[in-house]
């Protein structure tokens, strides 16, 4: 098949719903698993795909003014082969549509490890962690797109040369109330492209104005149970404590965005929250007789205190001591 791993269309409006595509691919072509061709209006809602692999759009390619909705979707593992661009969509000229609450994990290219663009999509409440590639870890700009990302997070992607988040030599990219943390070698190249940031949270950010802070963001678990960014267990919530609660700019988000990435309530406290999850507790202390110190936090598992009795003294009314199992003596 020339594009289209699984699924090949032109002009459709085609949708998606609920679909499982895995291990795909589209040989020297486009679209490991879905390619897109001209003018359509598809909707892909609640879909998973995971270890696709084609040049251009190791999952998805959309091709030639197509205007896509992706909700809610899960893209793990994909691969945009032979240095290729987007390992896991691929949006081309004059492409839009729309990006809600999706999950970008351990996807591979050499340009843009997760989106590379030529169009210009807008991105709300998605989580880009662990995707790598050259340049543009998980975005890459090219030609002269815009995008658009609100209240997205970014975070242990890894590019080999420049833009461990975001990557561009020509082309604008607006950041609205985002989490940009602990992505390699820098989170932002565009030394020729226009970057806009208001309300985000950038590690190393030149400025701090317009809202943006440069302070950890207190992830719950980054790396999740087995250590490795870029997999499914990846928990990119914010903690207790987190300078991320109620520092966004609820005029950035779009009306449909009701919601964040897990469903719940988008603004709850009297801002809306920078990155993909509004905070919702747990308000929780965390103590490790094995890994932790009392000089630490206590605000996650991997920050936890030593000792129950600094827990409980960190702990406000309404908190939980949640002790990891070990041996204390008190």
């Amino acid at each position: 098949m020339y594009a289209g791993g699984a699924i090949a269309t032109a002009r459709s409006d085609f949708e998606l719903v609920g679909c499982l595509f895995i291990g795909n691919r589209a040989i020297e072509s486009m679209g490991g698993a879905v390619y897109n061709y001209g003018y359509g209006l598809p909707v892909i809602v609640d879909c998973t795909f995971e270890d696709n692999s084609a040049d251009q759009g190791g999952a998805v390619y959309i091709d030639e003014s197509c205007d896509p909705n992706v909700i809610g979707c899960t893209f793990l593992a994909n691969e945009a082969t032979n240095n290729g661009r987007g390992g896991a969509l691929f949006f081309d000229d004059e492409s839009r549509g729309t990006l809600l609450n999706n999950r970008l994990m351990g996807n591979t290219a050499g340009h843009g490890g997760a989106i590379c663009v030529r169009g210009f999509p807008t991105v709300v409440n998605c989580v880009f962690s662990g995707n790598s590639s050259a340049r543009g870890a998980p975005i890459s700009l090219e030609t002269g797109t815009f995008v658009d990302v609100i209240n997205s997070t970014f975070s242990a992607n890894v590019a080999t040369d420049e833009g461990g988040a975001l990557y561009g030599l020509v082309g604008t990219i607006q950041l609205s109330n985002c989490v940009l943390w602990n992505d390699s070698p820098h989170e932002i190249y565009m030394p020729s492209g226009l970057v806009q940031v208001h309300y985000s949270n950038v590690q190393g950010a030149d400025e701090t104005n317009g809202g943006n802070i440069d302070a950890d963001p207190r992830f719950q678990d980054p790396l999740g149970a087995d250590g490795v960014a870029g997999t499914i267990d990846d928990n990119l919530c914010l903690s207790l404590g987190s300078p991320c609660i109620d520092a966004g700019n609820e005029a950035a988000l779009p009306a449909f965005a009701t919601t964040d990435l897990d469903g719940l309530e988008r603004v709850v406290g009297g801002q809306v929250n920078m990155g993909a999850y509004e905070f919702h507790g747990p308000f929780n202390c965390y103590v490790d007789a094995t890994t932790g110190d009392d000089a630490s936090s206590g605000w996650g598992p991997r920050e936890a205190f030593a000792t129950v009795q600094r827990g409980i003294e960190a702990a406000q009314q309404g908190y939980t001591v949640v002790v990891m199992p070990g041996v204390y003596s008190e």
